[in-house]
């Protein structure tokens, strides 16, 4: 019984697989009449999905938004060879890597800063194309531990002295994944990303304090004199990922009169 069960299984993944083929392929110019002809009775638009060979992909917990809608066809382009068939693909994608993906997510282009993946078209090394049990169809739980794969930013931090938490888990908090009008990934400039979480008020009488009202060191320059081609700014003076000094202190200065040296010599 069991096994008339599973063979009658196949049979009904075989028709809705061959018809989703025939679908799609009657889409194409001059195929309507062959299609016509050849093809087994139509499927829904989720055939492919629907059973059998690609059902796991619609019960992930993210599904891609055409998997769940059951277009498959919005990405995949049928071929020549009949579909399933192990030994030859049936289907091609409708384009090439990332162009692909920019049919619908266009946001990231023109901007100053792109992240690699992104310029190489491998968003797949980062989004599964079908769907995840991440947010976001990411192939690893967290942006944190997706960034590991490539950045070994995390790891120094979470083996100093001091880290900054954001650097040991929530690299997104302060980069965009994808491109920004700002080096670095950053979401906004760096001053602003830090005052997003530290309260600028409290910084208006930073480093140097002299009793009079509005007196301090500057927190913004074109220029940083110890960093070459960087503006200044808090993160002149403070690493923003981890150091084994006090307070993110850059330059393994100890102490802030260590740090001041690096722009004003003795």
């Amino acid at each position: 019984m069991n096994a008339f069960l599973g063979i009658a299984a196949a049979v009904v993944s075989l028709a809705c697989c061959e018809g989703a083929l025939a679908a799609t392929a009657a889409t194409a110019p001059g195929a309507a009449d062959s299609a016509a002809r050849s093809a087994p009775p139509p499927a829904t638009p989720s055939g492919c999905t629907a059973v059998g060979c690609h059902l796991e992909f619609t019960q992930r917990t993210h599904p891609h938004a055409p998997v769940a809608a059951g277009e498959c066809a919005s990405c995949h382009v049928a071929g020549t060879a009949k579909h399933p068939d192990r030994g030859t693909k049936g289907f091609s994608p409708a384009k090439v890597g990332a162009e692909l993906c920019r049919t619908c997510h266009s946001r990231w282009k023109g901007n100053r800063s792109v992240h690699a993946p992104v310029s190489e078209g491998e968003c797949s090394s980062c989004h599964d194309p079908h769907g995840s049990a991440n947010a976001k169809l990411l192939v690893k739980p967290t942006p944190g531990a997706l960034c590991a794969d490539c950045h070994d930013v995390g790891a120094k931090a979470a083996a100093a002295r001091t880290p900054h938490p954001p650097a040991l888990e929530e690299c997104t908090e302060c980069h965009d994944p994808h491109t920004s009008a700002q080096p670095h990934l950053l979401r906004a400039a760096v001053n602003e990303v830090c005052f997003r979480c530290h309260d600028s008020r409290e910084f208006a009488l930073h480093a140097v304090n002299t009793g009079r009202v509005g007196s301090g060191h500057p927190l913004k320059a074109d220029r940083d004199p110890a960093r070459k081609g960087e503006s200044f700014s808090c993160a002149s003076c403070h690493d923003p990922h981890s150091t084994n000094t006090p307070s993110l202190l850059r330059f393994e200065a100890q102490t802030p009169f260590d740090l001041c040296q690096h722009c004003h010599p003795l």
